[in-house]
């Protein structure tokens, strides 16, 4: 199948991958400048150096992610684990006590 141009028509499957690629490597670039800041508070913060650490971690696993995804893979069980443990709960509970969900009853995605 053919695009209007004449050119082959986008893969879906490819497109989404690029930018699920795309959004990880922008949350992994976040990540390492929050890392950066709170490497510079270590010492007038606490938790800082921690904070900074974690971030770095979720930069690493964000970067992988994109590598996944750009081989049109899912990223491997171990990755979604460390973005999930690094992101934390929304409303600062610790990461084990957070299980997503899809929103359906009895649904669990880890």
């Amino acid at each position: 199948m053919s695009g209007i141009d004449g050119q082959p028509a986008p893969d879906p499957l490819k497109a989404v991958c690029t930018r699920l690629a795309q959004v990880a490597e922008r949350i992994a670039e976040t990540a390492r400048d929050g890392a950066r800041v709170h490497d510079q508070l270590v010492g007038r913060l606490p938790g800082a150096a921690e904070h900074a650490a974690r971030q770095r971690r979720l930069a690493a696993a964000e970067e992988a992610a994109a590598v996944a995804y750009r081989n049109l893979e899912v990223p491997p069980d171990a990755v979604r684990r460390a973005i999930v443990e690094c992101r934390g709960r929304p409303d600062g509970a610790p990461p084990d006590a957070w299980r997503p969900t899809t929103g359906r009853p009895g649904s669990d995605l880890r």
